[in-house]
């Protein structure tokens, strides 16, 4: 039989459901004792943003979360002959003024990369995401979880509020 406290999962709460809070979200997912939910002000996920970069560490971070096939979809890593090479800007040819080997790096629409991580997140089956709710505000006393106030006059309790809407 089990106890109380093995029964317990930690609420963690994650305002806002932009690249940032959907790729924490993914990372805690990994916590079978967690209940994560994450509050995301817009109404569905919509297309918005420029293009974006991804390098380096943060491509070893997405593949570890098990991304890596979702993104090579969208976009291939380049290989490791690819290269940028620099000329004179109003010259189609010329002598080759320098080139840069590329390391790992995926290039996408911040709408696609969302969208990706928005499909994976609700694949876990262990993510809920809630449309509609803007944190305004948020409370606490020494003895009861942390109270997240919404726009639309709806509260959700949670052990851990962690922000993650934007700028």
């Amino acid at each position: 039989m089990s106890s109380a406290s093995e029964q317990y999962r930690l609420k963690i709460a994650i305002c806002g459901g932009g690249i940032g809070g959907l790729i924490f979200a993914l990372a805690l997912s990994q916590f079978p004792d967690l209940q994560v939910d994450v509050y995301e002000a817009a109404g569905q996920f919509r297309e918005i943003g420029a293009g974006l970069t991804i390098w380096g560490r943060a491509v070893t971070a997405l593949k570890r979360l098990g991304l890596e096939a979702r993104l090579q979809a969208i976009s291939p890593l380049p290989t490791e002959n690819s290269k940028f090479e620099f000329r004179k800007a109003n010259r189609p040819s010329g002598k080759l003024i320098g080139d840069v080997i590329l390391s790992p790096a995926w290039g996408f629409q911040r709408s696609q990369f969302l969208f990706v991580l928005a499909d994976a997140v609700r694949q876990t089956g262990c993510i809920k995401i809630h449309f509609g709710k803007r944190c305004i505000s948020f409370s606490q006393n020494s003895t009861s979880p942390v109270t997240v106030h919404f726009k639309d006059e709806t509260s959700a309790d949670c052990d851990i509020l962690v922000g993650c809407d934007g700028i």
